[in-house]
Protein backbone atom coordinates (compact mmCIF):
# COMPACT_ATOMS: atom_id res chain seq x y z
CA UNK A 1 0.00 0.00 0.00
CA UNK A 2 2.68 2.34 1.13
CA UNK A 3 4.53 1.87 -2.53
CA UNK A 4 1.69 2.39 -4.11
CA UNK A 5 0.94 5.41 -2.55
CA UNK A 6 4.73 6.68 -2.85
CA UNK A 7 4.26 5.55 -7.15
CA UNK A 8 1.20 7.79 -7.02
CA UNK A 9 3.33 10.82 -5.70
CA UNK A 10 5.46 10.44 -7.56
CA UNK A 11 3.44 10.53 -11.13
CA UNK A 12 2.24 13.52 -9.48
CA UNK A 13 5.00 15.46 -9.11
CA UNK A 14 6.10 14.21 -12.39
CA UNK A 15 2.76 14.83 -13.99
CA UNK A 16 3.32 18.45 -12.21
CA UNK A 17 6.44 18.87 -13.55
CA UNK A 18 5.69 18.56 -17.05
CA UNK A 19 2.59 20.45 -16.89
CA UNK A 20 5.06 23.73 -15.71
CA UNK A 21 7.48 22.72 -18.78
CA UNK A 22 4.61 22.77 -20.75
CA UNK A 23 2.19 25.58 -19.39
CA UNK A 24 5.77 27.94 -19.34
CA UNK A 25 6.46 26.81 -23.19
CA UNK A 26 3.62 27.78 -24.19
CA UNK A 27 2.75 30.92 -22.64
CA UNK A 28 6.42 32.32 -24.37
CA UNK A 29 5.68 31.11 -27.32
CA UNK A 30 2.47 33.28 -27.52
CA UNK A 31 3.04 35.85 -25.08
CA UNK A 32 5.84 37.03 -27.69
CA UNK A 33 3.38 38.00 -30.68
CA UNK A 34 2.71 40.95 -28.46
CA UNK A 35 5.81 42.99 -28.48
CA UNK A 36 6.63 41.86 -31.88
CA UNK A 37 3.05 43.54 -32.99
CA UNK A 38 5.14 46.64 -31.80
CA UNK A 39 7.98 46.18 -33.65
CA UNK A 40 6.61 44.85 -37.15
CA UNK A 41 2.91 46.56 -36.80
CA UNK A 42 -0.50 44.74 -37.62
CA UNK A 43 0.75 44.33 -41.35
CA UNK A 44 3.67 42.80 -40.41
CA UNK A 45 1.53 40.03 -38.33
CA UNK A 46 -0.66 39.39 -40.67
CA UNK A 47 1.69 38.77 -43.21
CA UNK A 48 3.38 36.47 -40.75
CA UNK A 49 -0.07 34.57 -40.09
CA UNK A 50 -0.81 33.99 -43.47
CA UNK A 51 2.53 32.13 -44.23
CA UNK A 52 2.43 30.30 -40.37
CA UNK A 53 -0.87 29.37 -40.77
CA UNK A 54 -0.69 27.11 -43.72
CA UNK A 55 2.95 25.76 -42.49
CA UNK A 56 1.27 24.38 -39.09
CA UNK A 57 -1.79 22.57 -40.65
CA UNK A 58 0.59 20.77 -43.56
CA UNK A 59 3.02 20.11 -40.42
CA UNK A 60 0.30 18.54 -38.69
CA UNK A 61 1.12 15.41 -40.94
CA UNK A 62 4.90 15.17 -39.57
CA UNK A 63 3.53 15.93 -35.86
CA UNK A 64 0.18 14.57 -34.81
CA UNK A 65 0.64 11.43 -35.54
CA UNK A 66 4.73 10.56 -35.20
CA UNK A 67 5.28 11.03 -31.22
CA UNK A 68 2.45 8.31 -30.72
CA UNK A 69 3.56 5.90 -33.31
CA UNK A 70 7.46 6.09 -32.39
CA UNK A 71 6.63 6.11 -28.69
CA UNK A 72 4.10 2.73 -28.41
CA UNK A 73 6.42 0.75 -31.01
CA UNK A 74 9.96 1.30 -28.73
CA UNK A 75 8.18 0.92 -25.53
CA UNK A 76 6.99 -2.35 -26.63
CA UNK A 77 10.25 -3.66 -27.63
CA UNK A 78 11.64 -2.71 -24.86
CA UNK A 79 8.92 -4.49 -22.77
CA UNK A 80 9.95 -7.66 -24.56
CA UNK A 81 13.94 -6.69 -24.27
CA UNK A 82 14.06 -6.37 -27.98
CA UNK A 83 16.64 -3.49 -28.40
CA UNK A 84 17.72 -3.84 -31.58
CA UNK A 85 14.25 -3.71 -32.73
CA UNK A 86 13.64 -0.62 -30.83
CA UNK A 87 17.36 1.27 -32.24
CA UNK A 88 15.47 -0.25 -35.74
CA UNK A 89 12.23 1.74 -34.98
CA UNK A 90 13.53 4.96 -34.44
CA UNK A 91 15.69 4.98 -37.59
CA UNK A 92 13.11 3.85 -40.10
CA UNK A 93 10.46 6.63 -38.17
CA UNK A 94 13.96 9.11 -38.68
CA UNK A 95 13.95 8.45 -42.25
CA UNK A 96 10.31 8.17 -43.23
CA UNK A 97 9.85 11.76 -41.40
CA UNK A 98 12.40 13.38 -43.09
CA UNK A 99 11.36 11.78 -46.37
CA UNK A 100 7.67 13.30 -45.91
CA UNK A 101 8.82 16.69 -44.40
CA UNK A 102 11.47 16.98 -47.37
CA UNK A 103 8.61 16.53 -50.30
CA UNK A 104 6.33 18.98 -47.69
CA UNK A 105 8.55 21.29 -48.15
CA UNK A 106 9.14 21.35 -51.59
CA UNK A 107 5.59 21.37 -52.09
CA UNK A 108 4.85 23.99 -49.90
CA UNK A 109 8.20 26.55 -51.31
CA UNK A 110 6.63 26.01 -55.19
CA UNK A 111 2.92 26.89 -54.21
CA UNK A 112 4.10 29.52 -52.56
CA UNK A 113 4.33 32.55 -55.28
CA UNK A 114 1.04 30.82 -56.87
CA UNK A 115 -0.78 31.00 -53.36
CA UNK A 116 0.58 34.34 -52.20
CA UNK A 117 -0.01 36.55 -55.23
CA UNK A 118 -2.44 34.47 -57.56
CA UNK A 119 -4.51 33.02 -55.01
CA UNK A 120 -4.07 35.89 -51.69
CA UNK A 121 -3.52 38.49 -54.09
CA UNK A 122 -0.53 39.24 -51.42
CA UNK A 123 2.64 38.86 -53.28
CA UNK A 124 5.45 39.72 -51.02
CA UNK A 125 3.90 37.32 -48.37
CA UNK A 126 5.85 34.90 -50.87
CA UNK A 127 8.78 35.81 -48.97
CA UNK A 128 7.97 35.07 -45.76
CA UNK A 129 6.55 31.12 -47.19
CA UNK A 130 9.98 30.58 -48.60
CA UNK A 131 11.83 31.33 -45.85
CA UNK A 132 10.01 29.05 -43.50
CA UNK A 133 10.03 25.68 -45.78
CA UNK A 134 12.98 24.27 -43.97
CA UNK A 135 11.27 24.14 -40.70
CA UNK A 136 9.40 20.93 -42.00
CA UNK A 137 12.39 18.25 -42.14
CA UNK A 138 13.34 19.69 -38.52
CA UNK A 139 10.13 19.90 -37.27
CA UNK A 140 9.59 16.12 -38.78
CA UNK A 141 12.94 15.05 -37.21
CA UNK A 142 12.09 16.71 -33.59
CA UNK A 143 8.53 14.58 -33.92
CA UNK A 144 10.63 11.31 -34.10
CA UNK A 145 13.32 12.27 -31.19
CA UNK A 146 10.27 12.96 -28.58
CA UNK A 147 8.63 9.95 -29.47
CA UNK A 148 11.38 8.22 -28.73
CA UNK A 149 11.84 9.38 -25.29
CA UNK A 150 8.69 9.48 -24.92
CA UNK A 151 8.96 5.20 -25.74
CA UNK A 152 12.18 5.39 -23.24
CA UNK A 153 9.88 6.04 -20.35
CA UNK A 154 10.28 9.65 -20.19
CA UNK A 155 9.33 13.38 -20.60
CA UNK A 156 11.57 15.61 -19.80
CA UNK A 157 13.83 15.42 -22.55
CA UNK A 158 10.62 16.66 -24.78
CA UNK A 159 9.49 19.39 -22.39
CA UNK A 160 13.24 20.61 -21.48
CA UNK A 161 13.74 21.18 -25.73
CA UNK A 162 10.67 22.71 -26.39
CA UNK A 163 11.44 25.18 -23.18
CA UNK A 164 14.93 25.80 -24.75
CA UNK A 165 13.05 26.58 -28.43
CA UNK A 166 11.19 29.62 -26.89
CA UNK A 167 13.77 30.50 -25.12
CA UNK A 168 16.12 31.03 -28.07
CA UNK A 169 13.35 31.84 -30.42
CA UNK A 170 11.43 35.04 -28.29
CA UNK A 171 14.98 36.39 -28.41
CA UNK A 172 15.95 35.73 -31.85
CA UNK A 173 12.41 36.99 -32.82
CA UNK A 174 13.13 40.20 -31.43
CA UNK A 175 15.92 40.78 -32.29
CA UNK A 176 15.47 40.46 -36.18
CA UNK A 177 12.32 41.71 -36.49
CA UNK A 178 13.95 44.39 -35.43
CA UNK A 179 16.59 44.51 -38.12
CA UNK A 180 14.80 43.38 -40.49
CA UNK A 181 12.01 46.02 -40.10
CA UNK A 182 14.65 48.29 -40.32
CA UNK A 183 16.08 46.66 -43.43
CA UNK A 184 12.53 46.47 -45.24
CA UNK A 185 12.16 50.32 -44.54
CA UNK A 186 15.28 51.01 -46.30
CA UNK A 187 14.39 48.67 -49.19
CA UNK A 188 10.69 50.58 -49.50
CA UNK A 189 12.42 53.57 -49.67
CA UNK A 190 14.66 52.46 -52.51
CA UNK A 191 11.49 51.07 -54.31
CA UNK A 192 8.91 53.67 -53.25
CA UNK A 193 6.56 50.36 -52.29
CA UNK A 194 5.94 50.21 -48.68
CA UNK A 195 4.88 46.35 -48.64
CA UNK A 196 8.47 45.55 -48.03
CA UNK A 197 8.49 46.42 -44.47
CA UNK A 198 5.83 43.56 -44.00
CA UNK A 199 7.45 41.45 -46.10
CA UNK A 200 10.97 41.11 -44.62
CA UNK A 201 8.91 41.66 -41.12
CA UNK A 202 7.41 38.72 -41.53
CA UNK A 203 10.08 36.92 -42.94
CA UNK A 204 12.29 37.89 -39.81
CA UNK A 205 9.40 36.19 -37.61
CA UNK A 206 9.69 32.83 -39.72
CA UNK A 207 13.03 32.49 -39.52
CA UNK A 208 13.85 32.97 -35.95
CA UNK A 209 10.83 29.96 -35.58
CA UNK A 210 13.31 28.00 -37.71
CA UNK A 211 16.32 28.92 -35.51
CA UNK A 212 14.46 28.15 -32.84
CA UNK A 213 13.28 24.67 -33.54
CA UNK A 214 17.08 23.89 -34.82
CA UNK A 215 18.26 24.78 -31.03
CA UNK A 216 15.52 21.98 -30.33
CA UNK A 217 16.49 19.37 -32.58
CA UNK A 218 20.56 19.85 -31.26
CA UNK A 219 19.27 19.61 -27.80
CA UNK A 220 17.40 16.19 -28.40
CA UNK A 221 19.81 14.94 -30.67
CA UNK A 222 22.67 16.05 -27.53
CA UNK A 223 20.75 13.67 -24.96
CA UNK A 224 19.88 11.01 -27.34
CA UNK A 225 23.57 10.73 -27.68
CA UNK A 226 24.08 10.26 -23.81
CA UNK A 227 21.28 8.13 -23.89
CA UNK A 228 23.33 6.02 -26.13
CA UNK A 229 25.89 5.23 -24.29
CA UNK A 230 23.67 2.85 -21.52
CA UNK A 231 21.30 1.87 -24.73
CA UNK A 232 24.30 0.53 -26.53
CA UNK A 233 25.51 -2.13 -23.73
CA UNK A 234 21.72 -3.32 -23.98
CA UNK A 235 21.93 -3.99 -27.39
CA UNK A 236 25.03 -5.70 -27.37
CA UNK A 237 23.41 -8.07 -24.95
CA UNK A 238 20.16 -8.20 -26.65
CA UNK A 239 19.82 -11.99 -27.70
CA UNK A 240 16.39 -12.45 -28.89
CA UNK A 241 15.71 -14.02 -32.73
CA UNK A 242 12.90 -11.44 -33.67
CA UNK A 243 13.95 -8.74 -36.10
CA UNK A 244 11.87 -6.30 -37.49
CA UNK A 245 11.86 -5.22 -40.96
CA UNK A 246 12.72 -2.01 -42.43
CA UNK A 247 9.93 -2.34 -45.31
CA UNK A 248 7.48 -3.42 -42.95
CA UNK A 249 7.29 -0.54 -40.80
CA UNK A 250 8.30 1.67 -43.25
CA UNK A 251 5.04 0.36 -44.48
CA UNK A 252 3.98 0.73 -41.18
CA UNK A 253 4.74 4.29 -40.46
CA UNK A 254 2.69 5.91 -43.96
CA UNK A 255 -0.55 3.79 -42.95
CA UNK A 256 -0.22 5.40 -39.91
CA UNK A 257 -0.12 9.03 -41.66
CA UNK A 258 -3.48 8.66 -44.20
CA UNK A 259 -5.80 9.30 -40.55
CA UNK A 260 -3.76 12.65 -40.30
CA UNK A 261 -3.44 13.02 -44.27
CA UNK A 262 -7.24 13.87 -44.87
CA UNK A 263 -7.89 16.01 -41.58
CA UNK A 264 -4.79 17.73 -42.98
CA UNK A 265 -5.86 17.92 -46.26
CA UNK A 266 -9.14 19.67 -45.09
CA UNK A 267 -8.01 21.11 -43.09
CA UNK A 268 -5.80 23.06 -44.96
CA UNK A 269 -8.26 23.55 -47.88
CA UNK A 270 -10.27 25.34 -44.89
CA UNK A 271 -8.05 27.84 -44.01
CA UNK A 272 -6.89 28.66 -47.66
CA UNK A 273 -10.67 29.14 -48.38
CA UNK A 274 -10.96 31.42 -45.16
CA UNK A 275 -8.26 33.34 -46.28
CA UNK A 276 -9.26 33.82 -49.58
CA UNK A 277 -13.26 34.79 -48.70
CA UNK A 278 -11.58 37.28 -45.98
CA UNK A 279 -9.40 39.52 -48.19
CA UNK A 280 -12.18 39.11 -51.14
CA UNK A 281 -14.20 40.37 -48.82
CA UNK A 282 -12.15 42.88 -47.37
CA UNK A 283 -10.87 44.11 -50.66
CA UNK A 284 -14.36 44.80 -51.92
CA UNK A 285 -14.60 47.49 -48.56
CA UNK A 286 -11.43 49.12 -49.05
CA UNK A 287 -7.68 48.41 -49.77
CA UNK A 288 -5.26 45.35 -49.17
CA UNK A 289 -3.64 47.45 -46.41
CA UNK A 290 -6.64 47.65 -44.33
CA UNK A 291 -7.45 44.08 -45.06
CA UNK A 292 -4.09 43.36 -43.39
CA UNK A 293 -3.90 45.19 -41.19
CA UNK A 294 -7.32 44.02 -39.37
CA UNK A 295 -6.20 40.47 -39.72
CA UNK A 296 -3.21 41.38 -38.06
CA UNK A 297 -5.03 42.69 -35.03
CA UNK A 298 -6.61 39.30 -34.75
CA UNK A 299 -3.48 37.20 -35.11
CA UNK A 300 -1.46 39.75 -33.01
CA UNK A 301 -3.81 40.70 -29.98
CA UNK A 302 -7.02 38.56 -30.00
CA UNK A 303 -4.79 35.09 -30.56
CA UNK A 304 -2.33 35.57 -27.87
CA UNK A 305 -4.50 36.25 -25.45
CA UNK A 306 -7.45 33.49 -26.05
CA UNK A 307 -4.87 31.26 -26.45
CA UNK A 308 -3.78 31.95 -22.81
CA UNK A 309 -6.47 30.19 -21.43
CA UNK A 310 -6.38 27.95 -23.97
CA UNK A 311 -2.71 27.01 -22.66
CA UNK A 312 -3.80 26.13 -19.13
CA UNK A 313 -7.05 24.06 -20.19
CA UNK A 314 -4.55 21.88 -22.34
CA UNK A 315 -2.26 21.49 -20.00
CA UNK A 316 -4.89 20.79 -17.53
CA UNK A 317 -6.03 17.77 -19.88
CA UNK A 318 -2.49 16.52 -20.83
CA UNK A 319 -2.70 13.88 -18.42
CA UNK A 320 -6.19 12.42 -19.11
CA UNK A 321 -5.35 10.47 -22.24
CA UNK A 322 -2.75 8.05 -20.49
CA UNK A 323 -5.19 7.40 -17.69
CA UNK A 324 -8.18 6.93 -20.16
CA UNK A 325 -6.08 4.37 -21.91
CA UNK A 326 -5.44 2.31 -18.94
CA UNK A 327 -8.85 2.58 -17.68
CA UNK A 328 -9.73 1.28 -21.11
CA UNK A 329 -7.31 -1.48 -21.35
CA UNK A 330 -8.46 -3.02 -17.85
CA UNK A 331 -12.29 -2.53 -19.04
CA UNK A 332 -13.25 -0.43 -16.58
CA UNK A 333 -16.45 1.35 -18.59
CA UNK A 334 -18.04 2.00 -15.69
CA UNK A 335 -15.13 4.10 -14.18
CA UNK A 336 -14.55 5.79 -17.55
CA UNK A 337 -17.48 6.58 -17.64
CA UNK A 338 -17.22 8.54 -14.19
CA UNK A 339 -13.87 10.30 -15.23
CA UNK A 340 -15.86 11.52 -18.31
CA UNK A 341 -18.77 12.85 -16.67
CA UNK A 342 -16.32 14.72 -13.70
CA UNK A 343 -13.78 15.53 -16.60
CA UNK A 344 -16.46 17.29 -18.43
CA UNK A 345 -18.18 19.12 -15.27
CA UNK A 346 -14.67 20.34 -14.01
CA UNK A 347 -14.50 21.87 -17.50
CA UNK A 348 -17.43 23.58 -17.53
CA UNK A 349 -16.52 24.88 -14.45
CA UNK A 350 -13.00 26.26 -15.05
CA UNK A 351 -13.84 27.25 -18.75
CA UNK A 352 -17.06 29.20 -17.97
CA UNK A 353 -14.82 30.87 -14.86
CA UNK A 354 -12.33 32.23 -18.10
CA UNK A 355 -15.06 33.23 -20.40
CA UNK A 356 -16.51 35.10 -17.63
CA UNK A 357 -12.98 37.26 -16.71
CA UNK A 358 -12.44 37.72 -20.15
CA UNK A 359 -16.21 38.83 -20.82
CA UNK A 360 -15.86 41.65 -18.08
CA UNK A 361 -12.19 42.53 -18.32
CA UNK A 362 -12.02 42.82 -22.40
CA UNK A 363 -11.76 46.55 -22.48
CA UNK A 364 -9.46 46.88 -19.91
CA UNK A 365 -7.23 44.16 -21.00
CA UNK A 366 -7.15 46.09 -24.66
CA UNK A 367 -6.72 48.76 -23.42
CA UNK A 368 -4.02 47.65 -21.11
CA UNK A 369 -1.93 45.69 -23.25
CA UNK A 370 -2.18 47.94 -26.36
CA UNK A 371 -2.16 51.54 -27.72
CA UNK A 372 -3.82 51.33 -31.39
CA UNK A 373 -6.62 49.46 -32.45
CA UNK A 374 -8.15 48.94 -28.56
CA UNK A 375 -11.55 49.17 -29.60
CA UNK A 376 -11.23 46.19 -32.27
CA UNK A 377 -9.26 44.55 -29.97
CA UNK A 378 -12.13 44.99 -27.33
CA UNK A 379 -14.55 43.83 -29.31
CA UNK A 380 -12.75 40.67 -30.70
CA UNK A 381 -12.03 39.64 -26.69
CA UNK A 382 -15.78 39.48 -25.96
CA UNK A 383 -16.12 37.14 -29.05
CA UNK A 384 -13.23 35.10 -27.70
CA UNK A 385 -14.59 34.67 -24.48
CA UNK A 386 -17.70 32.56 -25.98
CA UNK A 387 -14.90 30.51 -28.05
CA UNK A 388 -12.57 29.51 -25.02
CA UNK A 389 -15.47 27.45 -23.34
CA UNK A 390 -15.24 25.81 -26.74
CA UNK A 391 -12.38 25.60 -26.67
CA UNK A 392 -12.19 23.72 -23.68
CA UNK A 393 -14.91 21.08 -24.44
CA UNK A 394 -13.45 20.59 -27.34
CA UNK A 395 -9.74 19.87 -26.03
CA UNK A 396 -11.28 17.49 -22.60
CA UNK A 397 -13.11 15.30 -25.77
CA UNK A 398 -9.45 15.02 -27.59
CA UNK A 399 -7.95 13.91 -25.04
CA UNK A 400 -10.19 11.41 -24.21
CA UNK A 401 -11.09 10.01 -27.50
CA UNK A 402 -7.47 10.00 -27.75
CA UNK A 403 -7.17 7.75 -24.74
CA UNK A 404 -10.02 5.37 -26.23
CA UNK A 405 -7.38 4.40 -28.84
CA UNK A 406 -9.20 5.96 -32.26
CA UNK A 407 -7.49 7.65 -34.51
CA UNK A 408 -9.99 8.26 -37.08
CA UNK A 409 -12.18 9.90 -35.19
CA UNK A 410 -9.56 12.07 -33.28
CA UNK A 411 -8.53 12.94 -36.87
CA UNK A 412 -11.35 13.46 -37.87
CA UNK A 413 -12.55 16.08 -35.29
CA UNK A 414 -10.02 18.66 -37.58
CA UNK A 415 -13.20 18.30 -40.17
Amino acid sequence: MEEKRRQAQNFMRRGGLVTIFLMVTWALAVVKLIPLTGIVSEQGIAVFAVSYESFLILSLLSNYFIPGFVSKRISLRLSRGQYKNARTVFYVSLLASLALSVVLAIFFFFIADTYASGFLQIPYAAFAMKCICAAFPVYGACSVFKGYFEGMGTMMPTCVAGLFEQLVAVPVSLIFAYRMHAYGQKVSDFLLEPNYIASYSSAAICLSILIGMTAELLFLLLVYILYQRTFRKNVMSDMSKSQDSFSDLALQFFQSVFPSVFGAIFLFADTCINQKLYFSFALKKGTIDTALINYGVFYGKYRPLILMAVILITAACHFLTPVISKLYAREAYHQLNLEFQSGIRNILIFGGAASLVFTILSTPLAGLLYKQNTQQAARLFLIGSFAILCYALAIYTTAFVKGLELPLISAGAWL
